[in-house]
């Protein structure tokens, strides 16, 4: 069975990450669903006052990776799945679709509570909201190291894997945006953060890699992981950190051990009844940790024989060696007393929209990229948008990077009195597995949620009877 192990793995890796961007991107122009100021603070609430309740609000997640879709690891056989990837096969189409360093990252974001009202030169928004990201890095090279196995007699093979990594963070994020039309063109906005943090862990190194020769195996490697939580760390007999049951405190899980602070600004341009361009940045800060409850700082340089670990051999333990090695090589440091800063993860979004049939149907265009930490996410998505009625909105889209040929954006917001409903997902797919594994989708992600919402009075005109 353990011929089956790496391929377990790689699919968990690549397919199910922990729960990538939360921020469903087919909100943005969906003008009804005061939601979509979040992506954007430049777009105005067409509502004079919103009110967010906890949690039903808003709830929004993303997984995915930027390299592979269940189809490039196994296929399909009737209700199975069977590993197209094996050991004497060709590899050299997977290899090369997998990016240089494939990302899997995750996100979530949670509305706690939140509200938006107009003023007289502007509209005022507040929201409190959960957010948890993760970030894991892959080189290619470690998967080629899998399939590479031992090289022949006097070869040595080298693998670079110092790309491996992780980030993971959990913050409260406390918003205050303001938006405001400057004239008929031009509308602004923007928003100030206060974040407070609840827990990080990251694992990064300088240098790590493989040097591998037919009898023998040298790793070396400088790193560094971070632990930081609310509750105690506790140290297992091996140096590594754990958290017992009975430190699981509320009142201490409550007690930030982080604060920061973070910006978001947008733009509208609208060119003229038809046509408008718009932009924003979101997430652009940091967060300064207190503290690292635990830090592993690694120096490893050592060597061992091993000459047989490809994937389907079913007596190999290289991956235990090298593992068992690595965490031999950590010195454990507990309740470091100094802290450190960690940037977010920005994103930039680029847009623009044209009225088809003015007010009714309308075509977007949108461009996405993140910068900074371990959150790696491009995409173009094209959407056509349809607005017959202010209570029934819907949209359908594509994403042209991520879509591969599996996935529809889909976006639907009914209004019906005060309660404002939206379900939206930049990536419903279309193909899954008997185990209701989407088949061809890189992404998954999708936001829903109820918001109460009230319109400007209309006023009736005067009738003038005679």
């Amino acid at each position: 069975m353990k011929k089956n192990n790496f391929w377990l793995f790689l699919c968990l890796a690549l397919l199910l990450p922990c729960a990538l961007h939360a921020q469903v991107n087919m909100l943005y122009y969906m003008e009804n669903v005061p939601a979509r100021n979040v992506l954007n603070p430049a777009f105005i609430p067409s509502q004079k006052f919103y009110i967010d309740l906890p949690v039903i609000s808003g709830v929004a997640f993303s997984v995915g990776n930027n390299s592979v879709s269940a189809q490039d690891i196994v296929v399909k056989k009737g209700d199975e799945l069977v590993p197209e990837l094996q050991s004497n096969a060709d590899h050299s189409p997977f290899l090369n679709k997998l990016k240089t360093t494939t990302n899997i990252t995750s996100e979530s974001r949670v509305n706690l509570l939140g509200f938006g009202f107009r003023l007289p030169e502007g509209y005022f928004t507040f929201g409190i909201s959960e957010r948890d990201r993760v970030g894991i890095n892959i080189p290619k090279s470690l998967v080629r190291l899998g399939f590479d196995g031992a090289p022949v007699a006097l070869e040595t093979k080298k693998y670079n894997l110092h790309k491996i990594g992780c980030d993971a963070s959990a913050y409260l994020e406390m918003a205050f945006g303001y938006s405001r039309k400057i004239d008929d063109s031009w509308t602004v906005g923007g928003k100030v953060k206060v974040l407070f943090g609840e827990a990080h862990a990251d694992l990064s190194f300088s240098e790590l890699g493989l040097d591998v020769g037919d009898q023998y195996i040298d790793l070396y490697g400088k790193g560094k992981a971070r632990f930081t939580s609310p509750v105690a760390v506790s140290q297992r007999s091996d140096g590594l950190p754990y958290i017992r049951q009975e430190d699981v405190k509320l009142d201490k899980m409550l007690h930030p051990v982080g604060f920061g602070l973070g910006l978001d600004a947008g733009a509208a341009y609208r060119y003229d009844d038809r046509l408008q361009f718009s932009g924003s940045i979101d997430d652009i800060g940091f967060i300064r940790w207190k503290k690292s409850d635990w830090e592993g700082n690694l120096n490893a340089r050592t060597s061992y024989k091993s000459w047989d670990f490809t994937v389907d051999n079913a007596t190999s333990n290289w991956g235990q060696q090298v593992g068992d090695s690595l965490k031999n090589s950590y010195k454990s440091t507990f309740d470091a007393a100094h802290g450190y800063v960690k940037a977010l993860a920005a994103t930039v979004r680029l847009g623009a929209d044209y009225d088809l049939i003015k007010k009714k149907i309308n075509l977007g265009l949108l461009c996405v990229k993140t910068f900074g930490g371990r959150y790696r996410y491009n995409e173009v998505l094209a959407s056509v948008n349809f607005r017959p009625f202010y209570w029934f909105n819907a949209s359908v889209g594509y994403g042209l990077i991520n879509g591969n040929m599996g996935s529809l954006g889909l976006g639907l917001n009914l209004i019906g009195g005060p309660f404002n409903f939206f379900a939206t997902t930049d990536y419903l797919p279309l193909s899954y597995t008997s185990n209701n594994i989407p088949y061809k989708s890189k992404y998954v992600n999708g936001h829903v949620g109820v918001a109460l919402t009230f319109k400007d009075r209309v006023r009736k005109p005067l009738c003038h009877c005679e």
